[in-house]
C-alpha cells in the first residue's frame, strides 16, 4: 500500500478531504491488485483442466486404438480358423468323394455277373429261341444237360472232359460273379438239346474271358482222344449283342 504524506498546511476541511480521497486511492488500488490474482489463479486452473481433459482423451483414444486392435486380431483370427476348417473339410470331403469312387468302380467290376442279370438272360433266351424257332432251357453246375451221353457243364467242371475255345484248350470254372482265376468263368449254360433231334442239338455257354462277355456254342456229338469239348464263339449277332446289353445294363 502506498502511503501518501500530504502538507499540513491545509485547513482541517480541506485536510480531511485529502485525506477521505487518499484512503479511497489506495483501496482502490488493492481491489485492482487483487483481481489481477484471481484471473491470473483462474486462468492457471482453466489450463490445468485443459491438460488434464486431453490427457483424459489421448488416454481414451489409446484404449479404444487397444481395443479396436484387439477385435481386429481376434476377428482374423477366428476368420483364419474357419477358413482352415472349411479347407480341412473340403479336403476331406474330396478325400472321400475320391475313395467312393474308387469303392464304386472296384464294385462295378466284381459284379459283372448277378441274380437280377441271370433272371434277364432267361427272358431274353425264351423270346430268342421262339424266333429261332426252338426251346432253350437253363442249366447250372448243379444241374447238367446230356449232350449225346456227355454231362454239361458237369464234365467240364469236374475235369473229365477238357474244354477248348477255337481249337486252344482253357480252364473254365463256375462262377456267380463273372469273375474268378480260370481262362473262362461259365455264369449260364443253355441247351435246346432236349427237345431238338439228332445232330441238331445245341448247347450254349455265357460267361466271361479276361472280364469280357462271350457266348460260346458246342454241336459236338463225338469223342476224341485228348477229351476235348469244342466251343466256338456263336455267329449269331442278336444272341452276342443281347448278352452284352444285359451284362452292361443296356438291356430294355
Amino acid at each position: 500500500m502506498a502511503f501518501l504524506f500530504v502538507s499540513l498546511n491545509y485547513t482541517n476541511g480541506e485536510l480531511k478531504k485529502r485525506i477521505l480521497v487518499t484512503i479511497g486511492l489506495a483501496f482502490l488500488l488493492a481491489g485492482c491488485t487483487n483481481g489481477n490474482e484471481s484471473k491470473k489463479e483462474s486462468t492457471k486452473e482453466t489450463a490445468k483442466a485443459t491438460v488434464a481433459t486431453t490427457t483424459t482423451t489421448s488416454t481414451e483414444s489409446k484404449s479404444t486404438a487397444a481395443s479396436t486392435e484387439t477385435a481386429d486380431t481376434s476377428t482374423s483370427s477366428e476368420s483364419s480358423k474357419t477358413t482352415e476348417t472349411t479347407q480341412t473339410s473340403t479336403s476331406s470331403s474330396s478325400v472321400e468323394a475320391s475313395s467312393s469312387s474308387s469303392e464304386s468302380s472296384e464294385q462295378v467290376e466284381q459284379t459283372l455277373w448277378n441274380a437280377d442279370k441271370s433272371a434277364q438272360l432267361e427272358a431274353f433266351m425264351t423270346k430268342w429261341g421262339q424266333t429261332m424257332g426252338q426251346q432253350y432251357k437253363s442249366y447250372t453246375n448243379q444241374m447238367s444237360v446230356d449232350l449225346y451221353g456227355l454231362k454239361v457243364p458237369q464234365a467240364i467242371l469236374n475235369g473229365e472232359w477238357k474244354m477248348a475255345i477255337g481249337g486252344v484248350p482253357v480252364s473254365a470254372e463256375w462262377s456267380e460273379s463273372g469273375t474268378g482265376q480260370a481262362d473262362y468263368q461259365i455264369t449260364a449254360v443253355y441247351s435246346d438239346a432236349e427237345t431238338e433231334p439228332y445232330l441238331k442239338k445245341h448247347v450254349y455257354l455265357f460267361g466271361f474271358q479276361q472280364n469280357q462277355p462271350k457266348v460260346l456254342v458246342t454241336q459236338q456229338n463225338q469223342g476224341n482222344p485228348d477229351n476235348y469239348l469244342y466251343f466256338n464263339e456263336t455267329a449269331n449277332n442278336e444272341l452276342k449283342n443281347g448278352f452284352n446289353q444285359i451284362v452292361y445294363g443296356q438291356a430294355n
